[in-house]
């Protein structure tokens, strides 16, 4: 099911609802609040997802575009996304499985360059504009990093959200 949902008016109005003559259709009461039209579909566990679009034309073709991605088994669900940064990396660093002086140092590199700037972003903010990390690497440079430390810095950085992609966060 990929059909857009009207959430301004229903096809079947009660007894004391009037209806809108050329449709045959009467207001909701949501009518004219937020989003008119919404997409809904099924995710993998089978829980109805919804999002809502001001325009019918982004709602049919996101509700297509998930639909097909839930059956291909690569549907994201964009409320994961919402974590921060940093709570992710707490758990990704956690979990790392290298030797103790590899961990420590990415430990620093971590605390010191990369939380303070970009800790309190959402994984869903950072994935959708690479502009950020391209201004976050920017950024080391100007400070006078060497550019190998500003690409152990990035590669880091990357391993963490190849990981968060891995784990269908982002």
């Amino acid at each position: 099911m990929a059909e857009p949902y009207d959430r301004w008016h229903k096809s079947r109005p009660g007894k004391d609802e009037s209806t809108c003559r050329e449709h045959g259709l009467a207001p909701t009461s949501a009518h004219g609040q937020g989003d008119r039209w919404q997409a809904r579909w099924r995710d993998e566990a089978g829980v109805q997802r919804k999002q809502n679009f001001a325009r019918k034309t982004d709602a049919a073709r996101h509700a297509v575009t998930a639909v097909a991605d839930t059956a291909r088994g690569t549907y994201v669900d964009p409320r994961q996304g919402k974590i921060t940064l940093a709570e992710y990396s707490k758990g990704w660093r956690a979990a790392s499985t290298t030797d103790v002086s590899t961990r420590d140092a990415t430990e620093i590199r971590w605390r010191v360059h990369i939380l303070p700037v970009l800790g309190g972003r959402t994984l869903g903010q950072l994935a959708a504009r690479p502009s950020t990390i391209q201004a976050f690497a920017a950024g080391l440079q100007r400070a006078g990093m060497a550019e190998n430390t500003v690409r152990t810095v990035l590669a880091s950085l990357s391993s963490a959200f190849s990981a968060a992609v891995a784990d269908r966060l982002i």
